[in-house]
This record gives structure tokens, C-alpha cells and sequence, in this order.
């Protein structure tokens, strides 16, 4: 079975940070290709691959817009204002009044609000 070092596991989280892509499903991609003994480069150029691919993929929030929050449950989404990133906390993203999430992701539409409490993305 092939071990990572911490430098392949730190890259691979930051293509899940900085692409949109879920956990779960890097989990699941890396399983398949260790399953199949693919080299650490091929292995990023797939999950680049899926990354630029997927279709959910939302633009990060700044400063003033308009995001969706949630904690744990997708069902208790809020709409609210973004007021800034908290990077190294557990609850990264601060709303305008003051509160802080675990995650957001900049509002587009009813239908995509509508799909996150749903499960959909």
C-alpha cells in the first residue's frame, strides 16, 4: 500500500480548500487510485482534473456579499452578509453581525440555496 508524506496530504487538502472539492470525495479518489497503485503526480493531475471539471464549484465570498452559512446541518443554512475569512479557527467565516461559521459559500440564487438545504451540493 502506498504512504503518502505529509507535504502529498497537505497538497491534496489544499486542492479540497481551494477547489470545491469534498472530502469525502478526495477520500474516495485517493482509495481508488491506491487501489490501482497510480504515482502521487498522476494522482494530482486526476484530482486537478476533476476539480476544473465539477460542477459545483462556487466562487469564494469577500467582504459585503451576499453568502450562505452553515454549521453542521445544511438545513439550517442562513443567508446573511460576509464580513470576513477567520483562517485557523474552527468556525472560519464571520457574518456581518457579528457570528461565525464553520462554512460558507457565496449566495448566487434561490435555486442554489435551495439545493444546499437539500443536499444537492
Amino acid at each position: 500500500m502506498k504512504k503518502f508524506t505529509k507535504q502529498e496530504i497537505r497538497g491534496l487538502l489544499n486542492q479540497v480548500m481551494l477547489g470545491g472539492m469534498s472530502f469525502p470525495r478526495m477520500v474516495d479518489v485517493l482509495n481508488r487510485m491506491v487501489s490501482e497503485r497510480v504515482s502521487f503526480p498522476r494522482m494530482v493531475e486526476v484530482l486537478n482534473r476533476r476539480v476544473s471539471e465539477a460542477e459545483d464549484i462556487h466562487e469564494e465570498p469577500k467582504k459585503s456579499d451576499l453568502a450562505i452559512f452553515w454549521d453542521g446541518d445544511k438545513r439550517d443554512a442562513a443567508i446573511r452578509i460576509y464580513e470576513r475569512f477567520n483562517g485557523g479557527e474552527y468556525f472560519t467565516h464571520r457574518d456581518h453581525s457579528g457570528l461565525n461559521w464553520k462554512n460558507s459559500i457565496k449566495f448566487e440564487s434561490k435555486e442554489q440555496y435551495e439545493r444546499l438545504i437539500k443536499g444537492e451540493i
